[in-house]
């Protein structure tokens, strides 16, 4: 019996050829259960949109380390980090987005909110600010914006800015909001008694000034907001302050007059009118407060004087007529009076039928007619530039209606005033009379520092940049420099930021700063 050799080699050839099927086959299973970067991204978008924050974040997290250069990922990780309430670690990933990429402006937005949500004024605003600079046509930052000046009672500024907003969008329900607020600017003593809208603003503002406690446009705010709620006693103080700081600001100064005069004090209610203001409304009013004086002087005819040229200011307000026509009564000049009251009580007419209108909306914003009803009670009150709009979208609406077409060609091109806002002061604004510390002696020498960066803008984040390896640049800081940049005068603040080490091109600094 003979045996048949084997070939040397053929068993270890066949074990080696298997291993290498099986080692295949298990990179074939990994390829094929591993999910793809586009499977990956639409799980964490799926996520996002679900509002599933944690699972969001850990897949961001894990997406971030594999492309630690996706401003895509970072500006959503943000969001999942915020809907987590870990507003630090949402800052800082948004913060990772440099300013030449396309999702630079969400980012700034982003964290403008997180910090309207920590309730700080300055940081929120900067942000806003920064990306209306850069996309003038962008809607939301001015929007978000919006809301943050309307707390603070800049009303110019809100004016302003919907104004704008209602001219790149063509939502009438912003030419609702401009309609109101031309309104109650008007009538302000009519509108300061509703008190539930008082009490909202309060609530809204009380939480910023917690925080900033000296911020001039807060304390400003709170000021104006006691005033119309009937505490002047409380709203001295603020009122003085933002006097002290402000430039020429005709609202501060006409509100610290009339402080003063329910205080009974009305010499200094005359020393805190100052000039006479630019805007119609505000002479209005500030001709009103001088005829306060005098009648609380009782010199009638001096302030029936008054009063009259208040009319002539504004004929449309409502105080004006009403006060002219009881100064008038008191003095025995009842027939003259008569038809002034009669001009009040038409004009408080109008102005209730125009709130009404106002207030019960625009049911349907394609309804020309109601829009020409509006713009017809705007003309009846001496509002043409709200008019002219209302009769600008009546045609849109429907370009045939006769009437919206004919109030067009004869308003002609109209645009809304734009008064300067105030401003603070560019130099050292005035301590107020409460800021010494109690229990110090008039005569004390010593020196005594106020942090006031918050509230003069001073808002500098340094970031050394260090990555584990410590560089000397890491640990000496980046330091500040204090130079005259503008020749004015005063010191202006030069801050140097710091950058990973060795620099990468790819990833910039973060930018120095100049105050």
């Amino acid at each position: 019996m003979s045996v048949k050799p084997r070939r040397p080699g053929r068993r270890l050839v066949r074990v080696r050829i298997g291993l290498a099927s099986v080692a295949g086959l298990i990179v074939l299973i990994r390829w094929g259960l591993a999910p793809s970067d586009d499977r990956r991204w639409e799980a964490i978008e799926q996520s996002v949109r679900r509002q599933q924050w944690g699972d969001a974040e850990r897949r961001l997290a894990a997406w971030v380390d594999r492309h630690p250069e996706d401003a895509r990922a970072w500006l959503l990780r943000g969001q999942a980090l915020g809907g987590l309430g870990r507003d630090d670690e949402a800052r800082a990933a948004l913060r990772r987005i440099p300013e030449h990429d396309p999702a630079w402006p969400q980012a700034q937005i982003g964290l403008g909110t997180l910090a309207m949500q920590r309730h700080d004024r300055i940081e929120a605003e900067r942000a806003f600010r920064a990306v209306i600079e850069r996309e003038p046509d962008a809607i939301e930052p001015k929007v978000r914006l919006l809301g943050l000046l309307l707390i603070q009672r800049r009303q110019e500024e809100a004016r302003a800015l919907l104004w704008d907003v209602f001219r790149r969008s063509g939502d009438p329900r912003q030419l609702v909001s401009l309609t109101n607020i031309a309104l109650e600017d008007r009538h302000q003593e009519i509108f300061r008694d509703l008190a539930g809208d008082g009490d909202r603003l309060r609530g809204e503002l009380e939480p910023y000034l917690d925080r900033s406690p000296d911020d001039p446009w807060l304390r400003r705010a709170r000021g104006l907001l006691r005033l119309e709620q009937g505490d002047p006693a409380g709203a001295l103080a603020d009122l003085e302050f933002a006097n002290r700081v402000m430039d020429d600001d005709p609202a501060a100064r006409l509100a610290l007059a009339d402080c003063r005069l329910m205080l009974g004090d009305p010499e200094q209610a005359i020393a805190a009118l100052g000039p006479r203001p630019d805007r119609p409304i505000d002479q209005a009013r500030w001709w009103i407060l001088r005829g306060l004086v005098e009648q609380d002087r009782r010199r009638i005819d001096e302030a029936i004087s008054c009063f009259q040229a208040a009319v002539e200011a504004d004929p449309e307000h409502l105080g004006a007529r009403y006060r002219l026509g009881r100064a008038l009564v008191r003095a025995g000049r009842s027939e003259e009076a008569g038809p002034v009251l009669d001009q009040a009580g038409a004009i408080r007419d109008r102005m209730i039928a125009l709130k009404t209108r106002l207030d019960g909306g625009l049911d349907d914003p394609r309804n020309a007619e109601a829009c020409v009803q509006l713009a017809r009670l705007c003309l009846e009150s001496r509002m043409p530039v709200e008019a002219r709009a209302w009769f600008a979208h009546a045609s849109r609406v429907d370009p045939f209606h006769r009437e919206a077409q004919e109030a067009i060609a004869r308003l002609g091109e109209m645009a809304p005033a734009a008064p300067r806002p105030p401003r603070l002061r560019t130099g050292p604004a005035d301590r107020p009379e409460n800021a010494a510390t109690s229990g110090i002696s008039s005569k004390a020498t010593a020196a005594r520092f106020v942090d006031e960066a918050s509230s003069r803008g001073l808002i500098f984040s340094y970031d050394s940049g260090a990555q584990g390896d410590l560089f000397i640049a890491d640990m000496m800081g980046g330091g500040v420099g204090l130079i005259d940049f503008d020749n004015d005068g005063w010191l202006d603040v030069y801050l140097v930021n710091g950058c990973p080490l060795p620099v990468d091109p790819g990833r910039p600094p973060a930018p120095n700063r100049l105050f």
